[in-house]
């Protein structure tokens, strides 16, 4: 069941008329989500490459999901490690590097 709510962040990109992007505030799109356990193996293999994976969300609809690379999760921020398709509508989001934001 998608009982949780996620924050998606993302950057605009505003292209001028000479055409020079530069960025504009960030996106923030709230998704309902179902939060998930790092496995032990998943956990090895990104900690071998230096990263410490902390959640993984799933998300029922791929679509939902426009290449996002922080989010927010009961009021902590995290990075995007990496996302797989499950099958073919849900995707999976690994998230690492926790930083409590507060109230938001």
């Amino acid at each position: 069941m998608y009982d949780e709510q996620i924050r998606l962040l993302g950057k605009e990109i505003v292209i001028n008329v000479a055409g020079q992007g530069r960025e504009k505030k960030q996106s923030e799109r709230t998704v309902f989500a179902k939060v998930l356990s790092i496995g032990m193996n998943e956990f090895y293999q990104a900690s071998a490459t230096g990263f410490k994976p902390e959640l993984k969300f799933e998300i029922a609809d791929y679509m939902d999901y426009d290449n996002e690379k922080e989010l927010i999760y009961d009021k902590v921020k995290y990075q995007v490690l990496r996302t797989y398709r499950k099958n073919k509508k849900q995707l999976e989001i690994t998230v690492y590097g926790g930083v409590n934001i507060g109230t938001t």
